[in-house]
């Protein structure tokens, strides 16, 4: 082989990697000019970081009133729930456990209630048909969320000192606040609240009475049998 066709071919060689390397460099193919590679669209290219933002940011959307107030009940029948299966677990009086039961099977109930509302709101706003406007910042949903999480955590945490008859009377003190707040909760809501959730705030007011005047006449109960005998 001559020198002059060696220096050729090397020469060649060159340009051929050094096209292969800008082709990769830019995402294109060797050969493929770059008006081309403007026109076909690419295949392997990294998802825009604008599009993550974006999936991020629906995933954290904001929420309409009637969406919010269902989240935040649910969120409160949930730590009965949870509280009365605790009290389950720790009573030895047997009215407590009958109460208890009574908190586990209603307030189930009510989240039951709640989903079906909860389902209908979804597919209305999904459907931009919802008749409620106005929204509630995700964030803000995310600290009633958390202090909902918070609280039901310290009463568990303080319900765990107490055994037998005080725990029963730190039980019933507990049950009696926290019914209370619900129903000045609903009450509120079935006045001021969205339509749809007026008549679901009603019913639910009816049964959180009547746990509350349940918790009371029981606690009442147990203090006067820890009364000294005359």
């Amino acid at each position: 082989m001559s020198m002059l066709r060696f220096t050729a071919i090397i020469a060649l060689a060159a340009v051929i990697g050094i096209a292969s390397s800008h082709a990769q460099q830019t995402n294109l193919e060797p050969g493929l000019t770059p008006e081309a590679a403007q026109a076909e669209p690419t295949t392997d290219r990294p998802a825009n970081r604008d599009d993550a933002k974006q999936s991020k940011k629906d995933s954290q959307a904001d929420v309409t009133v009637e969406q919010a107030l269902v989240m935040k009940l649910k969120k409160a029948n949930q730590g009965e729930i949870e509280l009365a299966q605790l009290t389950l677990q720790k009573t030895d009086n047997e009215e407590v456990r009958q109460l208890a039961q009574m908190l586990i099977d209603d307030h189930q109930t009510l989240n039951q209630d709640l989903k079906k509302i909860e389902m209908k709101s979804n597919a209305s706003t999904s459907a931009g048909k919802s008749s409620s406007t106005a929204m509630v910042p995700h964030e803000l949903c995310q600290i009633a969320e958390q202090a909902c999480q918070n609280t039901l955590t310290m009463t568990k945490e303080m319900l765990d000192k107490y055994q037998g008859q005080d725990f029963n009377m730190a039980f019933l003190g507990q049950q009696c606040v926290a019914h209370t707040m619900m129903l000045g909760e609903l009450k509120a809501i079935e006045t001021h609240g969205p339509t749809e959730l007026r008549q679901f705030a009603n019913q639910a007011a009816t049964k959180v009475e009547e746990h509350l005047e349940k918790a009371k006449q029981l606690a009442k109960k147990l203090q006067d049998d820890r009364k000294p005998r005359s």
